[in-house]
């Protein structure tokens, strides 16, 4: 079975969805502290429409527990979409 072509339009499927296209990742803040050097991860999420930065958490060792519940934080509890405004967590 194929697709047709004009089905697997990225850049239309693109524009139908800008209004809720998020990215993430992370980027690093090393800072002093009392021991010496702390490396502390910081996870944000970019809206791409407005390419708004919002900083969902930092935490200097991430770890899985941690992220399910950054993305907890990120999705409405109700209908599970990527919330206005993601808070910011501990």
């Amino acid at each position: 079975m194929s697709v047709p072509p004009d089905t697997n339009d990225s850049p239309r499927a693109s524009r139908n969805h800008w209004e809720s296209l998020y990215a993430c990742d992370f980027f690093a803040v090393e800072t002093l502290g009392m021991f010496g050097t702390v490396r502390i991860m910081v996870f944000f999420v970019i809206e791409l429409r407005t390419r708004a930065v919002h900083i969902a958490g930092m935490r200097a060792s991430p770890d899985g527990a941690w992220m399910l519940q950054i993305a907890r934080n990120l999705l409405d509890p109700v209908d599970q979409t990527v919330v206005d405004t993601p808070g910011t967590t501990q």
